[in-house]
């Protein structure tokens, strides 16, 4: 019994390395989500949180965490997040440089990479005249009509106090 167990035992002791990377990669998936975040405007840096659990259940911490961000033509960008808050937690400062559609995509550490999907990035719109709307429509219309029939009570006022020359 003593003979066949040495050698059982050093087969087994030779095919645990084997056995290792398997039990690595076990498991071996990870979530990320998107905070809420402000509509990014072409050219503005934004601030894009969002955090990676592993299993979708429990935040981790990963080195190498990064957005990658590629144009219409092709270009890519990796901008570097950065631990921020909560464990598992990270922001990434984007700059989109121009309006259009980018796809996107989080590279979470040794878990490998996350599609975003696609963002849209639009031109702003040019800002209202705030004198436009701080006045209820009641006193945009009554106001002018209140100064004319003023004005006309002066004229009419005036037309009175001055004599009339014979």
């Amino acid at each position: 019994m003593k003979k066949l167990l040495v050698p059982l035992a050093a087969g087994a002791a030779a095919l645990l390395p084997l056995a290792v990377p398997h039990a690595v990669d076990a498991g071996g998936w990870a979530v990320t989500t998107l905070d809420t975040m402000a509509a990014p405007a072409p050219g503005a840096p934004v601030d894009v949180g969002f955090t990676i659990r592993q299993h979708g259940v429990t935040p981790v911490v990963v080195a190498g965490v990064r957005l990658m961000v590629t144009d219409a033509s092709g270009a890519t960008e990796a901008v570097a997040a950065r631990p921020e808050g909560t464990t598992g937690h990270y922001v990434a400062t984007v700059t989109f440089p121009a309006a259009g559609s980018y796809r996107w995509s989080v590279v979470q550490g040794w878990f490998g990479p996350q599609d975003l999907g696609t963002i849209d990035v639009q031109p702003l719109a040019a800002p209202a005249d705030p004198g436009v709307e701080r006045w209820p429509l009641a006193w945009r219309v009554a106001l002018p009509i209140v100064a004319v029939i003023l004005a006309l009570a002066a004229i009419i006022d005036r037309r009175r106090r001055v004599p009339a020359t014979a």
